[in-house]
């Protein structure tokens, strides 16, 4: 049983939420916390100890291993937490209370049912040291709250719940590493992470955003940057300046005009920009020779440079099919530079390429000779 301090602080008096389905005050002394709203979801700390809070008693997690568990079997603050957490109210109104620095809620993906309701719009305000906040794979609705006021945050996980409306800015969270918000529905604009230089992931694809897709030229640790299947329409802009990506994707949304140049994206591994309006000239992947899936298919190029794909090393895919390469010789070009990497590169096996469909033209006179060589030799080549 654990022993409470010898410290007597204030208790402040319960204010319970009407329609949340539990209320936890971390008053209570020994194995079990007692749930305040009246609907018996009493829970169990597992290594949380009880400690002297601002305004009563808290519970200090060690960031490793400590968790709280409810009478549905739930983590209701999951192994991670770390610091003093003083009040946790989950339902209708979801607000947390304590001045500890990571806060994990239950994975409902592990350990259902998942949380539903909303956080209350000055969640922030009760946990402005927030360092790492995690609510990821459950039911949350409603619009998500500002976080401005945790200007420490480094790791942020909301992914997979049914968040709406606009997404707050988050421009005072400089110190952000780590943004995941896909799989909810966000719409309208997405706000600007220009401020978050020390961004390194950035996931908020299947959502509703619309509108154009602000600059991430300030955010040169950039790995990985997924917006793929929004509604973002007008150009792409440039990345140019995010030299460390890796993957990039950007597809199922509006973009149009022409895509620009990833020269610099020594380090890209996997490129999809499919099901887009882009057009012009495919503009050259020579110096990313790390690629290893390449999609652009459904759009409108209408040309290639040259040589783009002759220094690849690792391609394995290249779906181009489905746009305006009309040109047969842009095709040929294609055949001949994938021919030369093939025989040039070793471990070239097993490499599928997609040049058919939409206006492409069909190859000819070598063109036809490289593609049979390809198709001969363990490749899957398809043309008009």
């Amino acid at each position: 049983m654990s022993i409470l301090p010898k410290i007597s602080p204030n208790v402040y008096p319960l204010r319970v939420q009407s329609g949340n389905y539990f209320h936890l005050d971390m008053q209570d002394i020994g194995n079990k916390l007692i749930d305040h709203s009246e609907k018996s979801n009493h829970c169990i700390p597992y290594g949380a100890i009880p400690v002297a809070g601002r305004n009563g008693w808290a519970r200090y997690f060690d960031g490793i291993d400590d968790y709280i568990l409810d009478s549905y079997g739930r983590k209701i603050l999951c192994e991670g937490t770390l610091g003093k957490w003083e009040s946790i109210e989950i339902g209708e109104v979801t607000k947390i209370v304590g001045t500890g620095t990571k806060l994990y809620l239950n994975d409902g993906n592990t350990l259902p049912p998942k949380f539903t309701g909303k956080l209350v719009s000055d969640f922030a305000q009760y946990c402005t040291a927030l360092i790492n906040f995690g609510c990821h794979v459950n039911q949350f609705s409603g619009v998500l709250p500002s976080f401005a006021d945790c200007t420490a945050l480094v790791n942020f996980y909301c992914y997979d719940n049914q968040f709406s409306g606009v997404l707050p800015s988050f421009a005072n969270c400089t110190a952000l590493v780590n943004f995941y918000c896909y799989d909810n529905q966000f719409s309208g604009v997405l706000p600007s992470f220009a401020d978050c230089t020390a961004l390194v992931n950035f996931y908020c694809y299947n959502n509703q955003f619309n509108n154009v897709l602000p600059s991430f030229a300030n955010c040169t640790a950039l790995v990985n940057f997924y917006c793929s299947t929004n509604q973002f329409s007008n150009v792409l802009p440039s990345f140019a300046n995010c030299t460390a990506l890796v993957n990039f994707y950007c597809y199922n949304n509006q973009f149009s005009d022409v895509l620009p140049s990833f020269a610099n994206c020594t380090a890209l591994q996997y490129f999809g920009c499919h099901n887009n309006q882009f057009s012009g000239v495919l503009p050259s992947f020579a110096d990313c020779t790390a690629l290893v899936n390449f999609s652009c298919y459904n759009n409108q190029f209408s040309g290639y440079t040259a040589e783009s794909f002759k220094t690849q090393k690792h391609l394995h895919t290249c779906y181009m099919n489905n746009n305006a390469i009309s040109n047969a010789a842009d095709i040929n070009q294609i055949l001949a530079d994938l021919r030369y990497s093939k025989d040039n590169i070793t471990d070239r096996v097993n490499c599928v390429v997609k040049l058919e469909g939409g206006t492409n033209a069909a190859p000819t006179g070598q063109g036809i000779t490289d593609k049979d060589y390809l198709n001969d030799n363990g490749w899957t080549v398809t043309t008009n």
